[in-house]
This record gives structure tokens, sequence and C-alpha cells, in this order.
């Protein structure tokens, strides 16, 4: 027969048992909702967007680093839910081969400057967006790229029709 003795021992050891096994179940779940989390915080469309690669042009005398929308989902987001842009930044779209692109402002928080841009780097024109509307902005005639900059970076005023874009060569292909 156990002792009074005994059986304290073995109940305590029985609840500290429990208790590192339940330490372990919240320690797992709380690992699993951070893990979650982080996955889908990291592919809303902000996240995708800000991880994209960045590349330097050469626009007017100024270099801007790019972050580049060379696939149909990339160029789908483009810069939708950016607070802001920075004045030497922006986004490059890049399409697979020469046609007439519309862009638009749906969910874009900041108002941009839509530079169309044909294959040989020259600009053939360009549009003033306003934020979160739906209004088409269309190129003039068939592009490769669009450079989306911020309409009060001092480079949306300075840029025209015929400027030359430098980099563009080193410029991932677009991929659909």
């Amino acid at each position: 027969m156990k002792t009074t003795c005994q059986i304290s021992r073995f109940n305590r050891n029985l609840l500290l048992f429990q208790s590192k096994k339940l330490r372990n179940a919240r320690l797992f779940t709380m690992t699993t909702i951070v893990a979650t989390l982080t996955f889908f915080a990291s592919h809303q469309s902000v996240g995708l967007a800000n991880s994209l690669k960045t590349y330097p042009i050469l626009v007017e005398g100024n270099t801007l680093q790019v972050e580049v929308a060379n696939s149909r989902e990339t160029r789908k987001i483009g810069l939708m839910g950016r607070p802001s842009i920075a004045d030497n930044s922006g986004m490059l779209f890049v399409f697979p081969e020469d046609q007439h692109v519309s862009m638009w402002m749906k969910n874009t928080l900041v108002d941009l400057t839509a530079v169309f841009i044909d294959a040989r780097g020259s600009v053939v024109n360009i549009e003033h967006m306003h934020r979160k509307t739906l209004t088409s902005h269309q190129s003039r005639v068939p592009v490769r790229f669009v450079l989306e900059i911020s309409s009060d970076s001092p480079l949306a005023n300075e840029i025209a029709v015929g400027s030359f874009v430098d980099g563009l060569s080193r410029i991932p292909a677009a991929f659909d």
C-alpha cells in the first residue's frame, strides 16, 4: 500500500508533467499563430509590392531606384496601398511586348505620374493620375514600359515627351 507521501509525490509529478505539456501546447499554438500571421502579412498586396527587387534607372539626370513589376500579378498590384513614395523611387511596369497600356488608381493612396516609355527608352506620353480613382490613363502608342513616380516628385515636372530613360537594358524582361 502506498503511503500518503508517495501519493502526493506522484500527484505533484503528474501536475508538473501536465503543466509542462500545457506550456508546450501554448508555445506551439503561439508559434503557429505568429507563423500564420507572418505568412498572410507577407502575401498581402502591400507586402508583395514591397518585396520587389529594385534597379537603378536614369531619367533627366536623376537616378531612380525602381521596383520592377514584370509579371501579370505584380503589374496588377502595382503601388496599391502605399502610404508614400520617395522622390527618388518608383515602379517600372514591364510588358512582354509593345502594346497599348491602360493604368488606373484603384486603392492607390498617393497621386502618381505615369510615364509611358517605348522599347527604345523614349518617353511617348505622360499622364498625371489622382489617387483612388478608376479613371483610365492610356498610352497614346504601343509601349514596353510604364514608370510610375510620385506626382509630388520634382522629376514629375522635369520629365517630358521625348526624354530618354537609360538603364532599361538591365531590367528583367516580363514573364506571363
